[in-house]
């Protein structure tokens, strides 16, 4: 077999007439080359939606057909059909539009020479991604317009000289495009090695891409016709004037493997279709009285799993209750455990002969604990600690038992969404008493004035804390 290259140049149609090839592949308007008096045959359709498109560059502001009204667009003539049913569906007078004959180079758009141009999907609008320049495509398929694409056809003398040909023909050319589209990276290699190298490797992936959406294989068997789409093709040609209102398919779509008609095996075929309604009324009949039975085995089930549903929600329910008890218990732990802090801190500094800084250490040594508990017993979450809020007010709090007339000292917190169990929140708010305390005692013990900055910062899975006055420390 040679496969020859396409060319506007070339008409497709009649080269297959003339039988200087056998077979071609064209799009939609073979329906109106048939009913033109040439004897040509569509036995597979590849595409089951037209890859033609009108293509502009998305900076022109092209995104609807009737944003061409004074606008010029280049367009060919087997592109007429469709993006003239566009402008016509959409109410926009054809005489409104510049249409301009097509030139097929890309570079008129590109160069704003015209506005826009009719092309394909799997083509045109390929090259201009990848050029790198914003494109907008308006489909005939948005606007109710859906054409086939890649048509096989033949002629009439070819099917009637070798239908067996034929036949083979369009198995293996969709066992070829089922093929093409579950392995694009093999086949690129053949097609850059062997017939073309206008397209790169990513362009041929792209193109197979492109093919994939107007093809459908996972939903449509390649090849696949449906003579109701056929008919609205046809009735979009008549709408246009292009084609008799008159017109026909008989002859046009071949089906390879149509079976001939012969009255003796429909005979067979109705006795056969008598017995098979005798059985199957008995077999109803028996199916109706098991169903009756397998309603009534449903019904007894049904009432089983309730019943089992609501004793699981009722257990349910207990868990729930033991719960919050529990939560509610929990809760006045915490309670009590502050309040006894907090009398801690109360007892009065000057008491026992100590000195008052051993006492003031000792207060807020207990303060940090007792805000641990403070916290989870207001909050909702009796795990964790909002780090944040604790840390601003204790160190606040030891500043201020710190203070003397004369000095000001203000205390900045920084901390970046962390939550720490009891467990580290009293160890953690232990350490940062000790490294204020200090600070308050031997930084500030002569200045009147400064500021004390504490961060405590999240890493990966650990918490960094940083005091200016210290080397950083890790919790």
């Amino acid at each position: 077999m040679v496969i020859r290259e396409g060319d506007p140049a070339i008409n497709f149609t009649d080269a297959v007439v003339s039988g200087s090839a056998p077979y071609g592949i064209n799009n939609s308007d073979l329906l109106i080359e048939r009913n033109a008096g040439k004897k040509i045959v569509v036995p597979g359709v590849i595409f089951q939606h037209s890859p033609l498109i009108m293509l502009s560059r998305a900076d022109s502001a092209l995104p609807v057909p009737s944003d061409y009204v004074g606008r010029s667009v280049m367009i060919s003539g087997d592109a007429e059909a469709e993006i003239l049913s566009i402008f016509r569906n959409e109410s926009v007078p054809l005489d409104a539009v510049r249409f301009q004959p097509h030139s097929w180079d890309l570079e008129d758009l590109i160069q704003r020479r015209t506005d826009a141009v009719s092309a394909y999907s799997t083509n045109e609008l390929i090259t201009m991604k990848l050029s790198g320049i914003e494109a907008n495509a308006i489909r005939p398929l948005t606007y109710g317009i859906d054409f086939c694409g890649d048509c096989l056809f033949t002629s009439e003398k070819e099917i009637e000289r070798h239908p067996k040909r034929a036949a083979a023909f369009l198995r293996a050319s969709v066992r070829g495009w089922e093929y093409a589209m579950t392995h694009p990276e093999e086949l690129s290699e053949p097609i850059l090695d062997r017939y073309s190298t206008r397209k790169t490797k990513i362009g041929l992936l792209l193109e197979a891409e492109a093919m994939k959406e107007l093809i459908v294989p996972k939903l449509v068997p390649i090849g696949f016709m449906n003579p109701g789409r056929w008919c609205h093709i046809g009735d979009t040609y008549v709408a246009l004037g292009a084609l008799d209102p008159a017109y026909t398919l008989d002859g046009f779509l071949y089906d390879p493997d149509k079976p001939l008609f012969d009255p003796l095996p429909m005979r067979i075929g109705l006795a056969i279709l008598g017995a098979a309604a005798f059985a199957s009324i008995l077999y109803i009949a028996a199916l109706r009285s098991f169903n009756r039975n397998l309603a009534r085995e449903v019904r007894a089930r049904t009432e089983r799993l309730e019943a089992e549903i609501e004793r699981g929600t009722r257990r349910e329910r207990k868990i729930a209750a033991s719960l919050a008890e529990k939560g509610v218990l929990l809760k006045e732990i915490h309670h009590r455990v502050k309040n006894n802090l907090q009398v801690i801190v109360s007892i009065n500094l000057q008491s026992e002969g100590k000195e008052p800084s051993f006492f003031r250490e000792l207060k807020n040594r207990v303060l940090g604990m007792a805000l641990v508990h403070e916290y989870l017993y207001a909050g909702s979450d009796l795990a964790q600690v909002d780090m944040d809020d604790y840390l601003r007010r204790l160190v606040t709090e030891i500043v201020v038992s710190y203070s003397r007339s004369g000095l000001y000292v203000r205390a900045e917190v920084c901390v970046e969404n962390v939550a720490l169990a009891m467990d580290q929140a009293i160890p953690l708010g232990l350490i940062v008493t000790e490294l204020v305390s200090n600070g308050m005692k031997h930084v500030y013990r002569e200045r009147e004035s400064g500021t004390i900055e504490i961060s405590l910062l999240r890493e990966a899975d650990r918490c960094r804390l940083s005091f200016p006055s210290r080397q950083p420390a890790e919790a």
